[in-house]
């Protein structure tokens, strides 16, 4: 009985090594000595220097190499001072090495930021694996890691609008807004044309009213809805300091965009020796150009900062 009992232990072991043997894909964590381990080197790119939480950004991922197969590639949107993570998986079709898509950034902790106004959020590839789709998964034979540059990009916690696809949402934000503490910065603006003819911002939207917001209040941020029916045109925003904790102050801000489309930029800089002042010392600070295609009633829109 103890012969038959080894000898069938004997074989379950021996067959348990021949299919290793025969098995050319390796997952999990293969044999060393039978699987050739490659690092590949990737590059990620964007045409955007800030971002903001919970924004899509426009990305450029390649790889070094084709493969016979569709790859997953990982990316990694990383947060250092918070460690807060944010990743997202591509697919490369077969025989293809580069990729146009949006990466993503982590979410808001919550409405009152607790980061500096400032922050920086690193972007890079993380991973490579043979897509989901595979009948047989992983490579033949081989086992590859991949690393990239890293992107730094300027972060920040200010909310993006809502989608709207008949609105485009601008949010002006600045550093130590009114978030609850006795002391604060104020910001207020004022929109024009670009004659210097002032626009009228409403406070709520209805049919008479397509642009709409705030200008003038104590909150965090001030807001500009331009909405499809709004004329269009060049308009300027200007700006001027109702409030300031210090008294001149090189102040960082931001401009969160939403697009109609569901896209999203974000326009960042700082005022150089901005001091208290009066709507009649206001600056411009950003352009917006507003057009609708002809035969068309959805608007696009262009921003600069001046």
């Amino acid at each position: 009985m103890k012969t038959l009992f080894k000898s069938i232990l004997f074989i379950a072991v021996w067959a348990s090594f021949i299919s290793c043997e025969e098995g050319e894909v390796f997952t999990g964590e293969p044999d060393a000595s039978k699987v050739e381990f490659v690092t590949l080197q990737g590059q990620i790119a964007t045409t955007e220097t800030a971002v903001v939480a919970s924004q899509r950004f426009p990305v450029t991922i390649t790889i070094p190499q084709s493969f016979p197969v569709d790859v997953s590639v990982e990316a990694t949107s990383f947060l250092p001072n918070i460690n807060r993570r944010a990743r997202k998986t591509f697919l490369i079709k077969a025989g293809q090495t580069v990729l146009n898509d949006f990466m993503v950034t982590p979410g808001a902790e919550g409405a009152q930021t607790f980061l500096p106004f400032n922050s920086n959020i690193q972007v890079y590839l993380s991973a490579i694996t043979s897509s989901g789709d595979a009948e047989i998964p992983g490579f033949a034979g081989k086992q590859y890691a991949l690393t990239s540059n890293v992107l730094n990009l300027d972060f920040g916690e200010t909310p993006l609008g809502g989608i709207n696809p008949i609105r485009s949402v601008i949010r002006f934000d600045w550093e130590n807004p009114n978030v609850g503490s006795s002391s604060y910065n104020n910001l207020n603006i004022r929109l024009k044309r670009a004659d210097g003819t002032v626009v009228t911002v409403s406070a709520n939207s209805n049919a008479a009213n397509f642009i709409y917001g705030t200008t003038t209040q104590t909150a965090r941020y001030e807001t500009l809805n331009f909405l499809n029916g709004a004329e269009d045109g060049v308009y300027i925003v200007e700006v001027w300091a109702a409030r300031l904790i210090s008294d001149p102050v090189n102040l960082p801000y931001r401009f969160a965009i939403r697009f109609p489309d569901q896209t999203s930029k974000v326009i960042s800089g700082v005022i150089p020796n901005l001091s208290l002042g009066t709507v009649a010392t206001a600056f411009p600070l950003l352009q917006i150009t507003k057009s609708t295609p002809a035969g068309s009633t959805a608007s696009t829109y262009q921003f600069a900062s001046l």
